[in-house]
């Protein structure tokens, strides 16, 4: 079984809208896309959050659109959903900063290595900031749990999508992320996982992929690809169930590899078992009637001298009566 295929189905069915099933009493997408653009209003003029550089423009239901036409959707959703930019649904999009390192381990940052190649993330091999430089760093860089951190640079791991979790500071204060690591920090009315299942989708992986810039060994993921990086939102609840279906489907995968494991194991295990009973004479019952051994020797050739097994001081491991303890070369003669 092909796990990794397995989990990209899932994900697959999820932003399509056909992992759990649409329940007619949700509040539609629509209504949480506009609570979510009143709420971005109301942060950026209190100055909490500042506004893009650039405002893409909106992006109407997907049964107002056809294929072929210039503002065609990727694919069909279910009618209680809606197609935004992820640009619209956060409350931070940007990339890290290039700082300024310091030997002293106190302020971590979060580079492309701490997102980790099996799907988790650690400070193990952070390097740190100069504590000199931190005045030049907004809160708003420091990482908060459910943000989603995009590697952005580098053929071969650009595009890997991680979500942050505090428990991997310790009892460091914070971590911020350097320059080549884009953070997608949603509204709290955004499932951050549900985000997180997009971006690691076939789809978007190869949306990602597709709009890279830059030469082939240092392949570059604008933060503005993000930003308008056309996404199927589901309504609030639906978002929370359709995450909550993944995690256990993905816990139940996690099983299936780790028994898989298991029984690849156990499987090399019992071919060694069963190898080693066969040459010690134990797999199958030993017949009286069968021509010994010696006998099958002399009879292949007949100017073999024969011997019992007594000649032979220092055989590895004892062997049945009607066997016999010969060299290769004279097996290779026949």
């Amino acid at each position: 079984m092909d796990t990794k295929k397995l989990r990209q189905k899932i994900l697959d069915l999820a932003i399509h809208g056909k992992l759990v099933p649409q329940d007619p009493n949700d509040e539609p997408a629509s209504v949480l896309l506009e609570r979510i653009r009143a709420e971005k209003e109301r942060l950026i003029k209190e100055g909490k959050i500042k506004r893009g550089k650039k405002t893409t423009s909106d992006t109407p239901h997907y049964e107002n659109r056809q294929v072929g036409e210039a503002n065609e959707v990727p694919f069909e959703v279910p009618e209680s959903w809606e197609w935004t930019t992820i640009g619209k649904l956060c409350s931070f999009l940007s990339r890290g900063k290039s700082p300024k390192y310091s030997e002293e381990r106190k302020y971590p940052v979060f580079a492309q290595k701490c997102n980790l190649y099996d799907g988790d993330i650690s400070l193990e091999k952070a390097r740190f900031l100069d504590p000199e430089t931190i005045i030049k760093w907004r809160d708003e860089y420091k990482l908060i749990d459910g943000d989603i951190l995009v590697n952005s640079t580098g053929t071969g791991t650009v595009g890997r999508t991680r979500l942050f979790h505090s428990d991997v500071l310790g009892d460091f204060p914070f971590v911020v992320p350097d320059s080549h690591v884009s953070v997608v920090r949603t509204f709290e009315e955004i499932e951050s996982k549900f985000v997180l299942a997009f971006l690691s989708s076939d789809y978007g992986q190869t949306y990602i992929e597709d709009n890279l810039a830059g030469s082939t060994n240092q392949k570059e993921l604008y933060i503005g690809i993000l930003d308008n990086m056309l996404f199927p939102l589901p309504p609030q609840e639906e978002q929370l169930r359709i995450v909550t279906a993944i995690d256990k489907w993905f816990s139940l995968i996690n099983v299936l590899e780790s028994a898989k494991g298991d029984l690849q194991i156990s499987i090399a295990q019992a071919k060694s078992k069963i190898l080693d009973l066969a040459i010690h004479g134990k797999l199958v019952p030993q017949d009286p009637n069968d021509e010994p051994a010696i006998e099958l020797l002399k009879r292949k050739n007949p100017k073999f001298t024969p011997c019992d097994n007594a000649h032979y001081k220092n055989v590895p491991f004892d062997i049945p009566e009607n066997w016999v303890w010969t060299y290769m070369a004279v097996v290779n003669e026949y």
